[in-house]
Order: C-alpha cells, then structure tokens, then sequence
C-alpha cells in the first residue's frame, strides 16, 4: 500500500502522534503544524479485568487463525461477530465449543428472533451457549478454568483453551486529545454527522468513532471526512446503508433498520414479513431448512 501511495505527495513520517494544541502534532522529535487533521489511529483487542485471566493465559483473533493447535475444548468468550465466527471455526475443526455471552443475546444489536434462531441452531450443532451471563474468576490447574454467574446458578468449565473476543476499542490512549480540545465518550471520539471531532478542525474515520467497527466503513468515512476538509459541501453517511455479515453457518446477513430501530422511528407503521428456509426448494435439496428471510416493511411507503 505503501509503494501505491509514493511520488503522490505523501510523506511517511513513522513514529505515535501526540498533539501539543489544536494545530500541530509531534512525532518523535518533529513538530508538525496544519489546519486540518485526520485521526484514523484504528482500534485494538479489549480484554476484560476479570481475576485470574493474565495467570491463566488466554488467546484473542489475533492469534486464533495463527495457532497450529486445536484444542479439545475452547470457551469463547463474547458472543459478538468475532465470537460467532471463531466458534464456529473452531468446531468445525472438531473443538468442543462454548461461547458465554455478557448480554441476553448472541450478536447483540441484532434482531432477536435471528439471534435466538441462530442460538437454537448452534445448540443443536453442539456449541454451548451461555447469554446473560457475568464473568467471575478464570484459574488454572490441570486444565483452564471459566466461572461465571448464569440466571442464579454459578457455572464452572474446563477447557484447554480461552479466546477473548469481547470486543475492540479505540486505540487513542497516546494522543492526548485533551491538548486539541478533542472530547471523548466511553473511549471513543465525539463526532458530528460530518465526521468532526469536538475540534471542528479535527476529523475522524474508522474505529475511533465508535460508529461502526468495519473496514470498508472506514474506508468511506476517510473519503467523506476528506472530502468534507476541502469541499464546499459537506457529505454524511447513511450507515443504514451499510450491509453487515456475520460467517457462522447458517450466515446472517443484513442492511437496514432492525425490528426495534423500525418501530422506534415508525411506531406502529411497520410491517413483518417472514419467509422460512424450510418452504424454499433449494433448501430442501441441499437439507438446510433452518433459518429464515425477514422483511421490515414501513406501511405507507412500503419502503423496506
């Protein structure tokens, strides 16, 4: 990417950014100065603090797809995309596999009928899952250990392996936004629809927003963060618009408002609409009837 960029005006400096006041940054022993800023610093893994998980060791995405072993049993630990993806990697490698889950619901943000519909299924494949649960303690002995608290039952498993998949979070730790009059919430930069940072000057795209955690939805807030820099018109994105997939099998995949956003914004002018993979004839050739096609219709326009 690096060599696609070369003789276009760019120039790499490398090194952590740390603003020193709303208009220049220093890297390393270089000063900086501009009128604009693009922060795109990206996100990296969240792990939680919960007693005994350093000492009981634990791997995370990151090394997952790396890893030569294939552990007998692995507690996965958040039932988020990442979760769901790795634990269906993982069993489909002949792992014994349980996902517990911090909300009532695997995908949280999702639907609920597709996330019980898919907790059915993975149940039924064999994956364990735990929703609604608190995380307690993590040990170690002859195998590692997960506690934690689900309905008024405190739940203990062993397992030869932990992944930590609960999620990711802005890396800004070291640019000492406060210096720029950049302001933040729960970790994440504060910004308006144009993708402007408290500091009008100061725009963001990708992770840091806390927006939408996907890559190509960071690739087209950095064209529209830029373009809102130099252009006369300032652009938003639509982030309905966004089609998001989660590759457990069977897939999920979606655009659009969900069921509670729909209703929230249309009150009772919505409309459901329900099509079972079990009425469809290739499903039936192929025998995966489970699942379903939903519709989210708003009644007057029939706009779905």
């Amino acid at each position: 990417r690096e060599e696609a960029l070369k003789n276009k005006k760019i120039d790499f400096i490398y090194g952590e950014a740390e603003f020193v006041d709303k208009k220049a940054v220093r890297v390393k022993d270089k000063l900086i100065e501009g009128k604009n800023f693009l922060i795109a610093t990206g996100s990296k893994i969240f792990i939680p603090d919960v007693d005994g998980l350093k000492e009981t060791g634990y791997i995370t995405s990151d090394e997952a797809l790396e890893s030569k072993i294939i552990p007998g049993g692995i507690a996965v630990i958040g039932g988020g995309a990442i979760g769901v993806e790795l634990a269906y990697y993982y069993y489909g490698l002949g792992s014994k596999v349980t996902i517990i889950q911090r909300s009532n619901q695997l995908l949280n943000g999702v639907d609920k009928d597709i996330a019980k519909e898919l907790e059915k299924i993975f149940n039924k494949k064999g994956i364990k899952v735990y929703a609604g649960t608190e995380l307690k303690r993590f040990e170690k002995k002859d195998k590692k250990i997960v506690v934690f608290e689900y309905g008024k039952s405190e739940i203990e498993i062993k397992v030869d392996e932990i992944l930590i998949a609960t999620g990711r979070k802005p890396n800004i730790g070291f640019l000492s936004l406060d210096k720029a009059g950049i302001k933040t919430n729960k970790g994440s930069i504060i910004s308006n629809d144009y993708l402007q940072s408290s500091n009008k000057n100061i725009y963001v795209a990708g992770d840091v927003s806390g927006k939408m955690q996907v890559v190509n939805v960071a690739v087209e807030e950095g064209k529209i963060a830029v373009g809102n820099m130099f252009g006369k018109k300032k652009e938003k994105l639509d982030y309905t618009m966004v089609p998001n997939a989660v590759f457990s099998h069977p897939e999920i995949a979606w655009v659009g408002l969900n069921e509670e956003q729909a209703k929230k914004k249309y009150k009772n002018n919505v409309e459901i609409g329900k099509f079972p993979y079990a009425d469809l004839g290739k499903a039936e050739c192929y025998d995966e009837k489970e699942g379903f096609i939903k519709f989210i219709v708003e009644k007057k326009s029939k706009r779905i």
